[in-house]
């Protein structure tokens, strides 16, 4: 029957790609707490009180309300919010996902309509991540004005000068710093 091969193969790609979402996941947790590099950019990643002060300069600056743009540090509000969106989606799924595949060890130590739980928060979760990506990320890293027709940074890890300087001009001035403190023989 080819609707049960369909629905078989389905299976297998899906718990497939849990795995290595789980892997993944893993793996760049401990780059974030084990490395210097990881660690440093775990802490730019935390919100903070400058991204509120961010969320309204930016705001204003939309509305018309002023010329002044946010001077957005390593990570903006934005990326920290889908940073994070995608960390609380990934652990969801992965939580959810485990109860799903292995019901009968988790009703073990749960009541049978866990199973159910998991299934209606899985499934809303998958919707809420692909709504996210398809709105929210295609239209920051792809349509913004800013970006179009794209940011190439996803594919080659670098960020144009003059990006980093429109964009994120706190960093790339402390990033100039830097350099220039590192390369003085004082």
């Amino acid at each position: 029957n080819a609707v049960g091969i369909y629905e078989s193969a389905r299976g297998v790609i899906h718990r497939i790609a849990a795995v290595l979402l789980v892997y993944i996941s893993v793996h760049h947790s401990l780059f974030l707490f084990i490395t210097k590099r990881g660690k440093l950019e775990f802490r730019a990643m935390m919100p903070n009180l400058q991204d509120l002060k961010d969320v309204i300069v930016n705001m204003k600056f939309y509305l018309g309300k002023s010329n002044q743009r946010p001077r957005f540090d390593q990570y903006d509000y934005t990326e920290k919010a889908e940073y994070w969106a995608l960390v609380w989606g990934t652990f969801m799924m992965a939580a959810t996902g485990a109860i799903l595949w292995f019901p009968t060890f988790f009703t073990g130590w749960f009541p049978a309509w866990t199973v159910k739980i998991a299934e209606t928060i899985h499934l809303y979760e998958a919707w809420l991540a692909t709504l996210a990506i398809a709105v929210f990320h295609f239209f920051f890293v792809i349509f913004h004005p800013d970006q179009y027709p794209m940011s190439l940074t996803w594919i080659t890890g670098r960020m144009a000068t003059e990006a980093c300087k429109h964009h994120h001009p706190q960093w790339y001035e402390r990033l100039t710093k830097e350099n220039s403190d590192s390369a003085d023989p004082k």
